[in-house]
């Protein structure tokens, strides 16, 4: 079967370098202080190498596109001709001054490195992270992406500014409880951006996933929301809902690799979990539809092998061996996609 590159519409390849570091924790703000942590103790050579070790791990795992997000001024470019994508330039700063001003320079960076390949767009990192100040400067040309109900933790901060994250917030010197916005304000933003990517997801309600319009979508992150232990992910009833569900490998920090199809391989082995069809649609077309690009912009298209006696051959795809994947170049002849070439 050949189907369009994989998109892993959710990861950070500049932490890249942070496998078996940073082992997810109980208590989601510790987690967060040893990445913080991580990040303090890497050069900038260091960062560079690590989205250039990133980037080889998506091309060997057969991805076409993905969404990086990128902190520090986004240094080490975006280091591949194949793989297309959008790079969220990260935001953070609580406080309305800082924030203001690390918008500002966000923007910067996007609107001076265009490429063709490449579609710029802001992360402001989180509720938790980010003020009422930066999102109320978000505009309607923004693509953004925001971390959001992605731990209890949070949800204690957001709705009742109390928990765990209130003593991290103070043991950085960014407690500002009056710049928090809640899920439903956060929300709301998705209506006057041009289009919102929701990382994680993981404790949103119905009630808050269906107030959402049709350009926003919800990226998933299988391995890492069960290394953290989460409640089931809600996905199902997303998709049900008509809500746009794509699958990301967060980053190295929690999650094992940086292959998207492993994430369809993971959920296809859990009990109750979406049909085999689903997942691989969650794995590359949700994901094109996420990145608001079209499965005719994949440069390389995936080739995977049918077993003759599988009736269902999407199941068959998920409990294949994942090394028989390999890549074909391809051309486009009057429109149609026209795979050619070596395998790679």
């Amino acid at each position: 079967m050949i189907l369009p590159g994989l998109v892993n519409a959710h990861t950070h390849l500049d932490l890249s370098g942070a496998a078996g570091q940073t082992p997810p924790t109980q208590l989601f703000p510790v987690w967060l202080k040893s990445v913080i942590g991580y990040r303090m103790s890497r050069s900038a050579v260091d960062v560079q190498a690590d989205i250039q070790s990133g980037f080889k791990q998506l091309a060997t795992a057969g991805t076409a596109a993905v969404a990086d997000i990128r902190a520090g001024g986004s240094p080490g470019g975006w280091p591949s001709d194949r793989i297309c994508g959008t790079l969220f330039h990260e935001v953070i700063g609580l406080a309305p001054e800082r924030g203001t001003q690390m918008l500002k320079s966000a923007r910067n960076a996007s609107d001076s490195s265009a490429s063709a390949n490449i579609t710029h767009g802001l992360s402001p990192h989180s509720p938790y992270s980010v003020g009422r100040a930066v999102f109320a400067g978000l505009q309607s040309t923004d693509d953004i992406c925001v971390h959001l109900a992605e731990s209890a933790e949070e949800l204690e901060l957001l709705e009742h500014r109390t928990g765990p994250f209130v003593e991290f917030l103070q043991s950085v010197n960014a407690w500002h409880p009056t710049e928090i916005l809640n899920v439903s304000e956060i929300l709301a933003v998705a209506h006057r951006v041009k289009s919102m990517l929701i990382a994680h997801g993981n404790l949103l309600t119905a009630e808050q996933w269906r107030t959402l319009p049709a350009t926003a979508s919800v990226v998933y992150c299988p391995r890492t929301h069960h290394a953290f232990g989460h409640p089931p992910h809600p996905y199902q009833q997303m998709l049900a809902d008509g809500v746009n569900v794509a699958l990301g490998t967060d980053s190295l920090a929690s999650n094992p690799d940086l292959d998207v199809w492993n994430e369809a391989r993971f959920l296809h082995a859990q009990p109750s979990s979406a049909t085999p069809q689903i997942l691989v649609r969650m794995a590359t077309l949700n994901g094109w539809q996420a990145l608001n690009r079209t499965a005719s912009n994949t440069r390389d298209w995936l080739v995977l092998p049918l077993r003759a006696s599988e009736p269902d051959p999407f199941c068959g795809l998920l409990e294949a061996d994942p090394s028989s994947r390999c890549t074909l170049a391809e051309v486009f002849v009057d429109d149609i996609p026209q795979p050619f070439g070596n395998t790679t």
